[in-house]
Protein backbone atom coordinates (compact mmCIF):
# COMPACT_ATOMS: atom_id res chain seq x y z
CA UNK A 1 0.00 0.00 0.00
CA UNK A 2 2.93 2.51 0.27
CA UNK A 3 3.37 2.17 -3.23
CA UNK A 4 0.25 4.08 -3.57
CA UNK A 5 0.34 6.13 -0.90
CA UNK A 6 3.65 7.80 -2.53
CA UNK A 7 1.76 7.63 -5.83
CA UNK A 8 -0.82 9.93 -5.33
CA UNK A 9 1.46 12.06 -2.90
CA UNK A 10 3.58 12.61 -5.92
CA UNK A 11 0.67 13.51 -8.77
CA UNK A 12 -0.54 16.07 -5.93
CA UNK A 13 2.96 17.51 -5.56
CA UNK A 14 3.14 17.50 -9.52
CA UNK A 15 -0.61 19.32 -9.87
CA UNK A 16 0.16 22.12 -7.25
CA UNK A 17 2.54 23.72 -8.73
CA UNK A 18 4.61 21.49 -11.96
CA UNK A 19 7.00 20.13 -9.62
CA UNK A 20 8.42 17.40 -7.62
CA UNK A 21 10.39 17.98 -4.80
CA UNK A 22 12.14 15.30 -3.29
CA UNK A 23 13.25 15.81 0.48
CA UNK A 24 16.33 14.52 2.18
CA UNK A 25 15.79 11.55 4.43
CA UNK A 26 16.96 9.46 7.88
CA UNK A 27 16.00 6.23 6.38
CA UNK A 28 17.29 4.57 9.90
CA UNK A 29 15.42 6.62 11.78
CA UNK A 30 12.41 6.55 9.10
CA UNK A 31 11.46 10.67 9.04
CA UNK A 32 12.50 13.13 6.88
CA UNK A 33 15.46 15.40 7.85
CA UNK A 34 14.80 19.24 9.34
CA UNK A 35 16.48 22.14 9.15
CA UNK A 36 17.10 24.57 11.90
CA UNK A 37 13.78 26.20 11.66
CA UNK A 38 12.03 22.69 11.54
CA UNK A 39 11.20 22.36 7.42
CA UNK A 40 12.27 19.51 5.93
CA UNK A 41 15.61 20.03 3.85
CA UNK A 42 15.28 19.77 -0.09
CA UNK A 43 17.41 17.73 -1.90
CA UNK A 44 15.87 19.24 -5.44
CA UNK A 45 12.72 20.30 -7.31
CA UNK A 46 11.89 18.71 -10.39
CA UNK A 47 9.73 19.85 -13.12
CA UNK A 48 7.41 17.62 -14.61
CA UNK A 49 7.34 17.37 -18.44
CA UNK A 50 4.16 19.12 -19.09
CA UNK A 51 2.41 16.59 -21.23
CA UNK A 52 2.55 14.14 -18.42
CA UNK A 53 1.53 16.82 -15.88
CA UNK A 54 -1.62 17.57 -18.80
CA UNK A 55 -2.67 14.10 -18.31
CA UNK A 56 -2.41 13.37 -14.82
CA UNK A 57 -4.39 16.33 -13.98
CA UNK A 58 -7.19 15.25 -16.81
CA UNK A 59 -7.61 11.54 -16.29
CA UNK A 60 -6.94 10.99 -12.15
CA UNK A 61 -9.23 8.01 -12.66
CA UNK A 62 -7.06 6.54 -14.97
CA UNK A 63 -3.89 7.58 -12.78
CA UNK A 64 -6.28 5.42 -10.11
CA UNK A 65 -6.58 2.75 -11.94
CA UNK A 66 -3.09 2.64 -13.38
CA UNK A 67 -1.84 2.69 -9.20
CA UNK A 68 -4.14 0.53 -8.23
CA UNK A 69 -4.28 -1.86 -10.63
CA UNK A 70 -1.10 -2.87 -11.13
CA UNK A 71 0.41 -2.25 -8.47
CA UNK A 72 -1.94 -3.02 -5.27
CA UNK A 73 -3.94 -5.90 -6.05
CA UNK A 74 -1.38 -8.41 -7.45
CA UNK A 75 0.94 -7.30 -4.25
CA UNK A 76 -1.94 -7.76 -2.09
CA UNK A 77 -3.30 -11.18 -3.52
CA UNK A 78 -0.06 -12.86 -3.69
CA UNK A 79 1.92 -11.03 -0.89
CA UNK A 80 4.35 -9.14 -3.26
CA UNK A 81 5.65 -13.27 -4.02
CA UNK A 82 5.09 -12.63 -7.70
CA UNK A 83 5.29 -8.94 -8.76
CA UNK A 84 8.35 -8.44 -6.65
CA UNK A 85 10.04 -11.86 -5.92
CA UNK A 86 12.64 -12.61 -3.37
CA UNK A 87 15.84 -12.97 -5.86
CA UNK A 88 18.25 -12.45 -2.55
CA UNK A 89 19.95 -16.12 -3.06
CA UNK A 90 20.82 -14.65 -6.75
CA UNK A 91 22.40 -12.28 -5.33
CA UNK A 92 19.72 -9.61 -6.21
CA UNK A 93 17.38 -6.83 -4.52
CA UNK A 94 14.09 -8.17 -4.14
CA UNK A 95 12.12 -5.84 -6.64
CA UNK A 96 14.59 -4.64 -8.99
CA UNK A 97 14.86 -7.14 -11.45
CA UNK A 98 11.02 -6.54 -12.25
CA UNK A 99 11.35 -2.96 -12.51
CA UNK A 100 14.72 -3.25 -14.70
CA UNK A 101 12.56 -5.72 -16.97
CA UNK A 102 9.58 -3.18 -17.18
CA UNK A 103 11.27 -0.12 -17.64
CA UNK A 104 13.94 -2.06 -20.70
Amino acid sequence: MTHAYLAFAARADALDDGKVVIYLADHDAGRLVLDASGRPVEIGRYEVDPRVLRVLGQYPEFFRAGVIGTDVFPDLLTAQSIVHPDNSALGRTVSDDWLSFVWS
